[in-house]
């Protein structure tokens, strides 16, 4: 596992009119690479799509960084965010089938699970997800910032699930997690769940899911698979599916308030 952090200088936190007002996405970016038709296996600018999110935070469960060591996302610095990474696997070492260049999955570089935040960073911690059988990046984490908002601590936790379903590894993965996220204090967790909604949240009893549509794939959604979820002190003012991109995923977004009387 490889950690890097892109801090930015520039002071702007939320651009909300409430201090305790913001914004949270979820997005798999599909390493940078696009998914269908004329943009199938072509780059694309993975920070130019984030930025139109106008969000304080974002999850980024397919981020990418090539063999120079230059990752998709480090532009954002310019834009006032600090860019947590955590490396799940290079990818030259992911198997590869007759349905990778099908996916157009990148042969070089190392695979990434990305938070992007607005917001001063604080703390870091890893939460194991545990291991599933053939699930090639082995043994898979949750990565969690505790972000400073309104100078109360938000633990902020990005995610990607295995999509070997037939395994259960969703619920494998979940039930893990959810043993290490330790309760109290505000909390978001977001990304690629690769599991639909309703049985998220019963795995996830207790979290708010504030956005609800399809998500995949991103030219004929059919499932709601990436998601966001909050609890302990944070209302849900509005959720959406945002438009589609060259990857196969949609982006979510949430609006969020850190209610008032909460602090640490």
């Amino acid at each position: 596992m490889t950690r890097r952090t892109t801090a930015s200088c520039l002071p702007s936190a939320s651009a909300s009119e409430s201090a305790r007002d913001f914004t949270v996405a979820a997005f798999n970016a599909h390493w940078g690479f696009g998914r269908y038709g004329r943009l199938h296996g072509a780059r694309y600018d993975v920070a130019k799509v984030v930025r139109g999110f106008a969000a304080d935070l974002v999850v980024v469960p397919e981020s990418w960084r090539d063999v120079d060591g230059v990752g998709v996302l480090d532009d954002l610095r310019d834009d006032g965010y600090h860019v947590e990474t955590l490396e799940l696997m290079p990818l030259d070492l992911r198997p590869r089938s007759h349905n990778s260049d099908r996916h157009a999955v990148p042969h070089e570089g190392a695979w990434e699970l990305a938070v992007c935040s607005r917001f001063p960073v604080v703390d870091r911690r890893l939460i194991p997800m545990g291991v599933v059988r053939t699930d090639a990046p082995g043994m898979r984490y949750a990565l969690s910032l505790t972000v400073a908002i309104d100078g109360v601590a938000v633990e902020m936790i990005g995610l990607h699930v295995s999509s070997k379903v037939w395994r259960l590894a969703p619920l494998q993965h979940l039930l893990t997690l959810r043993r290490g996220i330790v309760e109290g204090g505000p909390q978001i967790l977001a990304g690629d769940f690769n599991f639909w909604g309703p049985p998220v949240g019963r795995i996830m009893r207790g979290w708010e899911r504030p956005v609800r549509g399809r998500t995949y794939n991103s030219r004929r959604p059919h499932s709601q698979i990436d998601h966001v979820l909050v609890r302990g002190g944070i209302e849900a003012l509005g959720g959406e599916v945002l438009g589609a991109t060259p990857s196969d995923h949609r982006p979510v977004r949430a609006r969020l308030r850190l209610l008032e009387g909460v602090t640490d």
